[in-house]
Order: structure tokens, then sequence, then C-alpha cells
């Protein structure tokens, strides 16, 4: 199977494509390892590597406001919408979880990673 985030950005997640997710269930934990929004100041929007670090800077209440958008990754609202995708068959699960991490993109026309010499390349 291939993770959700490769196939709606294959050349951001390109890396994914070396682990080996047999099931939805190792999507999920792939996403909760290697996908996971770090903390972040929802102000200035710097990440942290911990919640502690964040919080810490949150207490200064120096920083700038920015208009970025949050960073990169899963956020906890999405995995706990993820675990909670079950009792469907493969497809429709995995169909469903890239809804939630790709909302209004369109679906792959497959839930696997295509082989070709292009594909290999990228």
């Amino acid at each position: 199977l291939a993770c959700p985030l490769t196939k709606s950005k294959a050349c951001r997640y390109s890396r994914c494509r070396t682990y080996r997710l047999r099931s939805n269930a190792d999507i999920r934990t792939h996403l909760g390892r290697y996908h996971l929004q770090l903390p972040f100041c929802p102000t200035c929007k710097n990440t942290f590597k911990n919640h502690a670090a964040r919080d810490t800077h949150a207490k200064k209440t120096s920083c700038a406001r920015s208009d970025a958008p949050d960073p990169p990754g899963v956020t906890q609202d999405q995995l706990r919408s993820i675990d909670a995708v079950h009792n469907r068959d493969k497809q429709q699960e995995w169909y469903a979880m890239f809804d939630i991490l790709c909302p209004g993109v369109p679906h792959p026309a497959s839930m696997y990673h295509e082989h070709s010499i292009f594909s290999e390349v990228l």
C-alpha cells in the first residue's frame, strides 16, 4: 500500500515509497511516526521538538504574529479521525484516510505504488 500523502504529493513524500505498508494499520502507525505535525506556536508558527519547549516559548509571549500557514504534518485531530475509520473494506478504509489527509483532492486511481521507470527515478 502507498502512504496516502505520497499519492497526493509524490515529490514531497517520495521517501515513503521505501516503507512496506501492508495494511491500513501499518499506514496509521506510519503516519504517527513519520508525518505527525511538530508542536508549534499558534502566534508566530515556529515549530518545536516537543510540547514542553513550545509551552516555554508560549509563556514568554514575546513572539511576533505570523500569517504563515500552520506547519505541515498530520494533526492530532486528523489522527483521531483516521483511528475512527474502521469496519470497512481495505479500499474504502484507505480512501477514507486519504480524504481526511487530503480534503478536496481527487482520489488517485490506486491505493498502491505504481511501478514504472519514471516513478522509480522520482
